[in-house]
């Protein structure tokens, strides 16, 4: 039935019939020739999980992969009127060792914020750490006030060059302070007890000195005296022996 209904549309439209086949044909010719020239491609992926993780951007030139970090959660607050040392622990966080060691400044200020206003007081060394060691590096404060380290990256660390401790406050209480003065003041007065102790010492030995001499030269005044009149009274006897 379908076979007679395309002879007799042949036969009606001999031409739309014809451009239809040549239609098709293009197209099968097209679709030939552009499969033929087309390059082949191979697509494979890997769906493994690596554990491990990597730090893209990180290896910067001369950075050996270590970081330094200060472990202090909180400020210390010190309570000394007396030279005393502090004490900041520094670890290696990073995923490498330390190639060489590093440094660290002191900074210091009465009252405020040593980061902004302090005044570098010095630098001591920071030995070379392994990879999660961590050291104790310390400071000896002269006096009351604020005092803050500053650590010194590693050579091309990617995060910044420097890290700020956390603060030591070192505070002298008032009764201290108090009682430091009047210690000075008591050791002051001693000091002079002794000094005016030996002035007056030194004066009472020269006063007997010189009382020493007065009295020689008393004794000589008097037996010159002595000899003087025994040698009136001799010249008396003879001028009494030549009268008579």
């Amino acid at each position: 039935m379908r076979s007679k209904r395309l002879r007799r549309f042949r036969r009606q439209f001999p031409v739309v019939f014809f451009l239809v086949k040549l239609i098709l044909i293009w197209y099968l010719v097209v679709f030939s020739i552009s499969y033929l020239t087309s390059g082949t491609a191979a697509h494979f992926y890997d769906m493994e999980e690596a554990d491990s993780k990597v730090l893209a951007g990180y290896w910067a030139d001369g950075w050996d992969g270590s970081s330094l970090s200060f472990i202090q959660k909180g400020n210390d607050n010190i309570k000394s009127c007396e030279p005393v040392e502090i004490a900041m622990e520094i670890k290696n966080a990073g995923d490498e060792d330390m190639i060489n060691g590093s440094y660290f400044d002191i900074y210091y200020i009465e009252n405020g914020n040593p980061e902004k206003h302090g005044q570098k007081l010095g630098e001591e060394n920071i030995p070379a750490l392994y990879s999660n060691e961590s050291t104790e590096i310390t400071y000896l404060a002269q006096k009351p006030g604020v005092y803050a380290f500053l650590a010194h990256q590693p050579e091309g660390h990617p995060e910044g060059q420097t890290v700020w401790s956390k603060w030591a406050i070192v505070n002298c209480p008032s009764g201290q302070a108090e009682q430091g003065e009047e210690e000075e003041i008591k050791d002051s007065a001693e000091t002079k007890t002794d000094e005016e102790q030996n002035q007056e010492t030194e004066s009472n030995e020269e006063n007997d000195i010189e009382e020493q001499e007065k009295e020689r030269e008393t004794t000589d005044d008097a037996g010159d005296i002595d000899g003087t009149e025994e040698e009136e009274e001799e010249e008396d006897m003879g001028e009494e022996g030549e009268t008579s």
